[in-house]
């Protein structure tokens, strides 16, 4: 039986005087010194390593408390030790549980929380004596925040949280005996406060000096404070975002930077981890090496992740684990059964058992299982991803997703569009800051068709298929399985996607188009042969009652789809927009696709083919059953239907085109789209052939009605788009001009010509442009569009019988030319004229495709010119340059060594 003292019987400590009672306690307190100072060194030490991982920046101190500042505590706290009700004793020792502390003050409340978690797995935490003291404050109050944990070393779950730092031996037993049985037999503890830089400020300023005191501190000072606390919160909030911004720009490096820049960062970082550890020890080097890894993967070099992480694939550090095990997986996407997939799913493995909580690990799990075709566990790790953070966008339309299927029911969807919305706009903020692309345009994609907004989801679909490039084999990949990009990932993940929604497609508007869109789009992005064969089964030709067998397109003849608007809104614009591109195709050879109808853009389009004598053949596709009031246009027309049971017009009947083009063998950059006036319709087509590769011009046009505008919006920088001003001529230019490869022989015969447009075009561009390299240094892609131009007026002179060669010795002993007199004459126009305006024509499409754009005020830094007009806006002044090089053309071809003739 424990003998009665002021150290167990609070009736005894009560009747001690203050000087008694501190003469009693603080020469007890004096025998932990020894043991407290190991704790502090401790302490800072693991809360460094730890903050490491989560917070590099975070600032950690830590402190044994001193002897006047526990005197003054247990003063202060004295008549709380002495409750009679109170089950422990009134030993200060006993009851205090921070006699050593650390602190780690963070950039931001998420900072803060990844923290918390650490700690909560790192050590083991005596839950009622700690505190999230925010939650003192009520709605409407500002002041202190902070989370203060009173914690206690356990070596293995220190281990298993990747902190290496050395326990001592006092931290693992038990204080002196000289203490008194109770305190004595008491594991040492310690006090871990976390808190942000801002929260920190806030405690510093205010609240130990208002609060910590037996001083009634008047209420217009506690007001002033509170509203100082009100300040730092919301600055707290702006920090978060401003930091999370930061973040998002260092972790996807990849997406500001050039390749070269990346590969730069690479190569500094390997010369980090080169370094002997002695001078750079290993708790350095592995945020380095997971900081290089994930530049690595950004710029798809995942063997060089690999290599990266390898010398650190034994340690315990949850990161370095996921990003081997995710390089791992992804370079054998294809192949599930490879060794090496197998080991990268067990790193995940680890990472999971590291951070059972981290949904980013949680779902690379899941999307393993998926690709595995274990679809029950997928399910179950998209759950735990989705418990662990709601908010990550992609995670959660996958579990949606899975959810739907398994119940095939559209009800889980129906009841979790609000968190739709929120995956939707924290995705749209991944791509204003050009995180995750491929990953959130999947989300838009997805989260549009699951909230029955299916033109909003082919968009979607397109920007993920624009960011894939033709996927080749890379190495370690097989030939019959390519190791595809993030993009072309995310297109395969959207076919299983659509595999696994069928069950409810009825529920889901445009799931046929999205559907249909994605085999387009994976035939043509990653070269897809199952694809390819679905596509070729869909042909027009199969699916008709006379079963033709042949394709209606032939690869060597121009093909032109007019898209744009039918309502009767538009009908008023369509006169003088169908004057233009009659103009543009007199005389062309083409095959023409639109809507089969007399109204709008189709019955524009009719009116050409009529016009063409034969040289244009028009195809129309629109709906099996057409709406009542739509006049079909059969006469001049060759009818394709889309799809059987279809009652209206949908993005399905130019998907059908696009079906028929690529099962005909035509590729689509052997293809333009002329847009005028569009509506939800035509804008979708615009994304389909963009997305497939097709060049696009939208024809501009003040007049029309907002609503008929096309907002390039997330095309905007794209080389095959083309915004033309409503010019005959420029229209003309644009279905002209060919990128086609051109043969050895005809880059020879036109390199001195193309030589020459590229000299032309260096005197009005802008310093640092690209395309002022030397002819030499020119990409192949900038050649091949200075010979474009050259053959393009090859083939307009030819129009006007004549021709060009090179300059022999008998050309020279001639004098050149002169234009106004070998051109051709009509009764309407001057031929020079004619040619000049088809020069403004040729100029203004070589100008937008390098990027230029329309403005009232010239600026070359900036790519903008006033000039971007149709010909009979350009001033007379601004025409003579045009007349004048027509005029001069003779005299600049012999410049580079060629010779107009005349047939």
């Amino acid at each position: 039986m424990n003998t009665k003292s002021p150290l167990n019987d609070p009736a005894l400590a009560s009747k001690l005087t203050d000087e008694q009672w501190v003469a009693l306690h603080v020469p007890r307190f004096a025998h932990t010194a020894a043991a407290y100072a190991e704790c502090e060194t401790f302490l800072k030490s693991a809360l460094k390593e730890l903050a490491g991982q989560v917070a590099p920046l975070a600032v950690v101190e830590a402190r044994a408390k001193g002897v006047a500042s526990f005197a003054e505590k247990i003063l202060r706290k004295r008549q709380t030790y002495q409750d009679p009700k109170d089950p422990l004793p009134p030993d200060p020792l006993v009851r205090l549980t921070d006699l050593c502390g650390g602190r780690i003050i963070c950039q931001t409340a998420g900072q803060v929380q990844a923290v918390c978690r650490l700690i909560e797995k790192a050590f083991v935490i005596d839950w009622p004596n700690s505190e999230d003291v925010s939650r003192r404050l009520r709605t409407a109050e500002f002041g202190y925040r902070s989370m203060h944990y009173i914690v206690q070393v356990d070596p293995k779950l220190l281990l298993q949280a990747g902190i290496r730092t050395p326990v001592p031996q006092v931290l693992l037993g038990f204080l002196p005996e000289v203490l008194g049985p109770q305190a004595a037999h008491r594991p040492l503890k310690a006090e871990v406060q976390v808190r942000t830089l801002l929260e920190h400020a806030s405690s510093n300023l205010g609240h130990d000096s208002i609060y910590k005191t037996e001083l009634k501190v008047p209420d217009r000072i506690q007001r002033q404070y509170a509203n100082l606390a009100a300040v730092l919160e919301g600055a707290d909030r702006e920090i978060e975002c401003l930091v999370a911004a930061l973040g998002e720009f260092r972790s996807n490096f990849g997406a500001w930077h050039e390749k070269t820049e990346v590969e730069k960062e690479i190569s500094y970082a390997r010369v980090l981890l080169g370094l002997p550890d002695e001078r750079l020890p290993l708790t350095a080097k592995i945020p380095v090496a997971v900081r290089a890894a994930q530049l690595a993967l950004a710029i798809g070099e995942h063997h060089q992740a690999v290599q990266i992480l390898k010398p650190f694939q034994t340690e315990h550090q949850a990161a370095v684990r996921r990003i081997l095990g995710q390089a791992l997986v992804e370079l054998h996407w294809h192949d599930s059964g490879h060794e090496d997939f197998a080991l990268g799913q067990d790193h995940l493995a680890k990472a999971g058992e590291l951070a059972p909580t981290d949904a980013e690990t949680l779902g690379l799990r899941a999307e393993c299982a998926a690709q595995t075709g274990d679809d029950v566990e997928a399910r179950r790790l998209f759950a735990q991803a989705v418990a662990a953070d709601g908010a990550e966008p992609l995670t959660l339309v996958r579990y949606l997703e899975f959810e739907a299927a398994s119940v095939s029911s559209d009800n889980p969807l129906r009841m979790a569009t609000p968190m739709i919305r929120t995956a939707l706009t924290r995705a749209q903020c991944q791509i204003e800051s050009r995180a995750n692309l491929a990953s959130a345009w999947s989300v838009v994609a997805i989260a549009h068709l699951f909230l029955n907004e299916p033109f909003q989801a082919l968009h979607g679909l397109g920007q993920v298929a624009r960011l894939c490039g033709t996927c080749e084999a890379k190495a370690g990949a097989s030939a019959q399985h390519p190791c595809p990009c993030a993009a072309g990932r995310s297109l395969l993940r959207l076919r299983e996607t659509v595999r696994r929604l069928r069950g409810i497609r009825e529920k889901l508007s445009g799931f046929d188009w999205f559907e249909r869109f994605l085999l387009l789009a994976l035939a043509t992005r990653l070269r897809d042969e199952r694809a390819k064969r679905e596509l070729a089964n869909l042909a027009s030709w199969k699916k008709s009652v006379a079963k033709e067998g042949m394709p209606h397109f032939k690869p060597e003849r121009k093909i032109l789809v007019l898209a744009g608007g039918c309502d009767p809104d538009v009908q008023p614009f369509m006169e003088r927009f169908g004057r233009e591109l009659l103009r543009a195709c007199d005389k062309l050879v083409l095959d023409l696709i639109s809507g089969g109808t007399r109204s709008g853009v189709s019955g524009v389009a009719g009116d050409v083919t009529a016009a063409s004598n034969g040289r244009i053949q028009a195809f129309g596709y629109l709906p099996s059953h057409p709406p009542r009031g739509v006049s079909e246009d059969t006469e001049r027309f060759v009818k394709r239907f889309s799809a059987p049971k279809t009652m209206d017009f949908t993005p399905l009947d130019p998907l059908q085109a696009w079906t028929d083009l690529l099962a005909a063998g035509i590729m689509p950059p052997d293809v333009r789209l002329l847009c005028y006036a569009p509506g939800d319709i035509a804008r979708a087509e615009c994304d389909i052939a963009l997305t497939l590769g097709a060049r696009v011009g939208i024809v501009m046009d003040a007049a029309l009605p907002k609503e008929r505008y096309f907002d390039a919006g997330a095309w905007k920088g794209c080389p095959e788009l083309l915004l033309l001003p409503k010019d005959a001529m420029t229209i003309r230019a644009f279905l002209q001009i060919d990128r086609k490869p051109l043969s050895d022989d005809d880059k020879a015969r036109l390199k001195p010509a193309a030589m020459l447009a590229h000299q032309e075009y260096v005197k009005s561009a802008t310093p640092k442009d690209a395309s002022l390299q030397p002819w030499e240094k020119l990409s192949e892609s900038l050649q091949l569009s200075n010979y474009c131009q050259v053959a393009y007026w090859e083939n307009t002179l030819r129009e006007y019988g004549l021709s060009v060669r090179p300059l022999n010795e008998a050309d020279k002993a001639r004098a050149p030319l002169v234009m106004a007199a070998v051109l051709p004459h009509n009764n309407s126009r001057d031929p020079v004229t004619e040619l000049a305006e088809l020069e403004h024509g040729r100029w203004n499409v070589e100008r937008l495709s390098f990027g230029w754009c329309y403005a009232p005020e010239k600026d070359v830094a900036k790519k903008l010119s006033p000039w971007l007009i149709p010909w009979h806006e350009v001033p007379p002044e601004i025409q003579r340059f045009d007349l004048e090089a027509i005029a001069g053309l003779p005299k600049t071809l012999r410049q580079a060594g060629l010779e107009l003739y005349k047939l």
